[in-house]
């Protein structure tokens, strides 16, 4: 039998714990308590295969205990043949490799993930439901698939999905550690992704704007707008631009704006009128987030002054 996330998981939780019930386990996965019995079997068939400690069943609590050096190891060592992956790690890698590789082919997701075509359809229905949230959806088109829907929504879903696999400190990229196996690939595609970018260059304008406008942004401010400039020079390099934002006058007046446009012309042509616009809008809000509720409890007060005179 091969081994599943659920009994990883309750490795795991197991390790960080001196017992845990049954009952615990079989509550929390939904499955009988001779379910779990089942997984701890299998559990230890492969722990022994690895000269590992066994888990115990006494009186209705599991028992378990390794070192984490240990069970990292030994959940890195699982070979994908005697593995069988989740509805959740096949959707999450089915939206990484469509998010950040152009090269993605079904026959390939078929082969890696061990599941048929109508399994596939299955999960590229259920991803559309969880790509609604960003009014995004996958779009079938000679026998290709894409990602398409509001240009904003979909950068901002690249910069949500690559957080969970990197961090930028002072420029320089740092991938986060990652030990299961549609991890470890989905870690490869975005490190391929990430190789035609300048990241330090995309870094130091942050810190260009930031020194120019006399201003300090926050740290976490820094990192994700040095991801957000990411994912928005790929798609303008594939062409896919934004035109329109329903503030521009008010932004394409201010000082700051100029001093923004004027640093970015060195990443981005100069003739996107709009993304140096909504750009603005982002660094701006990096140094004015502190009076937001004041300027909010502003706004509201005059709405409903203004709404009192228009009443009489």
């Amino acid at each position: 039998m091969s081994l599943n996330r659920k009994e990883l998981s309750i490795l795991e939780e197991l390790n960080k714990s001196i017992k845990i019930s049954l009952t615990y386990f079989a509550e929390k996965y939904n499955v009988s308590e001779r379910n779990i019995r089942y997984s701890i079997e299998n559990l230890n068939y492969y722990l022994l295969k690895f000269s590992l400690a066994e888990i115990k069943i006494k009186k209705g609590e599991v028992y378990w205990s390794i070192e984490q050096e240990n069970l990292k190891n030994f959940i890195e060592s699982i070979d994908i043949e005697n593995y069988i992956f989740s509805k959740e790690e096949r959707e999450n890698y089915i939206l990484i490799s469509y998010l950040f590789s152009d090269r993605t082919k079904i026959t390939d997701i078929e082969r890696y993930l061990k599941i048929s075509r109508p399994t596939i359809k299955k999960d590229l229905i259920s991803l559309n439901s969880y790509l609604k949230e960003f009014e995004l959806e996958f779009l079938r088109e000679e026998h290709r698939i894409f990602i398409v829907g509001k240009e904003k929504k979909l950068r901002h879903l690249k910069l949500l999905k690559l957080l969970e696999y990197l961090d930028i400190k002072n420029g320089k990229v740092e991938y986060l550690e990652k030990i299961y196996l549609t991890e470890k690939k989905e870690l490869e595609i975005v490190k391929r992704y990430l190789e035609k970018f300048d990241i330090p260059k995309y870094y130091n304008i942050i810190l260009q704007i930031e020194r120019e406008l006399k201003v300090e942004f926050d740290t976490k401010f820094k990192k994700l707008m040095c991801i957000y400039l990411i994912s928005t020079i790929e798609r303008i390099d594939k062409n896919f631009i934004i035109t329109k934002k329903d503030n521009s006058k008010f932004l394409s007046q201010l000082t700051d704006y100029k001093i923004i446009k004027n640093i970015l012309k060195n990443i981005i042509p100069e003739e996107l009128e709009f993304e140096f616009l909504h750009l603005t809008e982002y660094f701006i809000s990096g140094y004015y987030s502190h009076d937001f509720s004041e300027n909010i409890y502003l706004v509201e007060s005059f709405i409903d002054a203004f709404c009192g005179k228009i009443k009489k």
